[in-house]
């Protein structure tokens, strides 16, 4: 990926971002990745078995809920956003070696078209 920073964040995260994303480049050398969301969702439905994450940008949130889900399926229309979440995932397995992760290069939505 070109012209991206590699981040470590203090609670073993793990994230290549791109080098003018200054919002995630922010946010995900902090913290974990909207924890009073993921804290929310985990309090709904404790030990789901597959979990959809539409819109998985760079896999931030996959990454948060492989670690409970049995299975995590993301879906991500931008090619750039895509290759970005493959990598992560990838680069932050150890966190999850049970789950199993789908991503798809598609996105979703009400009608079938291009944009």
């Amino acid at each position: 990926m070109h012209d991206s920073i590699k981040i470590k964040n203090p609670y073993g995260r793990s994230y290549n971002v791109p080098a003018t994303d200054s919002f995630f480049i922010k946010e995900l050398s902090t913290k974990i990745w909207q924890a009073k969301d993921i804290s929310y969702l985990r309090s709904l439905c404790p030990n789901p078995r597959h979990v959809l994450d539409i819109g998985t940008n760079l896999g931030q949130s996959m990454i948060e809920y492989a670690q409970f889900a049995e299975q995590v399926t993301g879906f991500e229309p931008d090619p750039s956003n895509y290759l970005y979440a493959i990598g992560n995932l990838k680069l932050n397995h150890v966190l999850y070696p049970d789950c199993k992760l789908h991503v798809f290069n598609h996105g979703l939505g009400e009608v079938r078209g291009e944009f």
